[in-house]
């Protein structure tokens, strides 16, 4: 919860900034922006009306994977997969615990 805290913090104070989290898998991602960021940004009404401000229809709370609050973004990313040719330039960065096997 304080990592969700911190990065609504960073990207209210200090924009346009762009936050990515990194965790081991898609669908993981998906759950932390899903079940973990948006909860949290709900109960902050500066930060969801930014998140929601000019947006219609479904995609009403921004994509899964990339949500715009004013002019910061949040990238949830994945760590498995094929590597990716190109990054995403960040101001801030967290990496969730990976575990591997063998």
């Amino acid at each position: 919860m304080l990592e969700m805290l911190a990065y609504i913090h960073m990207a209210l104070k200090w924009p346009p900034c762009k936050l990515g989290m990194y965790l081991p898998g898609m669908t993981l991602a998906r759950i932390k922006s899903d079940k973990r960021f948006m909860p949290i940004v709900r109960t902050v009404s500066v930060a969801y009306n930014m998140l929601t401000s000019g947006a219609t229809g479904t995609h009403k709370e921004g994509s899964v994977l990339t949500r715009q609050m004013g002019d910061s973004l949040f990238y949830f990313m994945r760590t498995s997969g094929q590597a990716m040719t190109e990054s995403v330039p960040l101001d801030v960065l967290t990496l969730d615990e990976v575990q591997e096997d063998g």
